[in-house]
């Protein structure tokens, strides 16, 4: 099917109740990686690249070296730049091909959060591109008293302005889980993932996923969420192939010898997460 858009897939997994991943991916063989094993499990993907990380290939390589393997893999597959902060940076991955956009302004006051989103889905409607904001803060919630943690969470009533005013696809909210590893077990808020559903239409995404157990990541996608990203597992399969590979005796330590240990370990993260997000044989 080659590249597509959130809009285009999201839907879906939001009426079936399923969730798509977002895996990050920044070089070749990550992508392949990725790629290849959705397609061994007929799931639709999204590889995103955190932004100024894109630039480990360059902007349009990421995006044709995404569609390459997409191609070949014949499932629907997004190429998605993840939590861009700045409008330039949007623009020329607009401009390179990049069919989704994450704009995350959700450190600014809710106002100035909606008047950057709607600039940015009125420039990604020119490149008939889908765009991603966040409301609400992702960041780690350890040693916030458990009475103060509301804070930091995604509103329900701002949820539902800010989607109206700013015309979004997507939607990313804060309901307990943070990006990076967790040093204890994230509490994530159902109630409010169940209000926010009620009041947004647009699927809604978790950041975070990497350690999240399983358990409440599958509550979470019956709540409502339809985009799951997971970028931290896929580091630390990277580095445990680099360790193993390390470990070896030979003097010399060959590109092809380490990615091919990583891809085989990123391979399994992939095919585990589709399995526990429920959209194998979505394709």
């Amino acid at each position: 099917m080659g590249l597509v858009t959130l809009k285009e897939i999201l839907p879906k997994a939001q009426s079936e109740h399923y969730a798509i991943v977002g895996f990050e991916g920044k070089t070749a063989e990550e992508i392949k990686a990725i790629i290849e094993t959705a397609a061994q499990e007929r799931s639709p993907v999204i590889v995103q690249v955190y932004h100024g990380h894109e630039n480990c290939l360059g902007a349009g390589a990421f995006v044709e070296v995404v569609k390459y393997y997409a191609e070949k893999a014949k499932i629907p597959v997004a190429a998605h730049l993840d939590h861009a902060v700045d409008m330039d940076n949007i623009r020329e991955c607009l401009e390179a091909g990049f069919p989704s956009v994450m704009i995350d302004a959700s450190a600014r006051p809710l106002n100035e959060n909606i008047r950057i989103v709607r600039e940015v889905v009125k420039m990604a409607r020119r490149f008939e591109a889908s765009v991603e904001a966040e409301l609400g803060n992702l960041g780690t919630l350890t040693g916030v008293p458990a009475a103060e943690r509301w804070k930091f969470l995604t509103d329900p009533e701002e949820a539902r302005e800010f989607v109206a005013e700013t015309g979004v696809d997507a939607l990313a909210v804060a309901i307990g889980t943070a990006h990076g590893a967790y040093d204890a077990k994230p509490e994530l808020d159902f109630e409010r993932l169940r209000q926010l559903r009620e009041v947004v239409s647009i699927p809604l995404v978790m950041h975070g996923g990497s350690g999240t157990p399983a358990k409440d990541v599958r509550r979470a996608i019956s709540l409502g969420i339809s985009k799951i990203n997971i970028g931290t597992e896929i580091g630390n399969a990277f580095t445990s192939a680099l360790r193993h590979v390390a470990k070896s005796e030979s003097k010399v330590i060959w590109s092809t010898d380490l990615m091919s240990e990583a891809t085989k370990r990123i391979g399994e993260v992939v095919r585990r997460k589709i399995e526990e997000f429920g959209s194998r044989g979505k394709a």
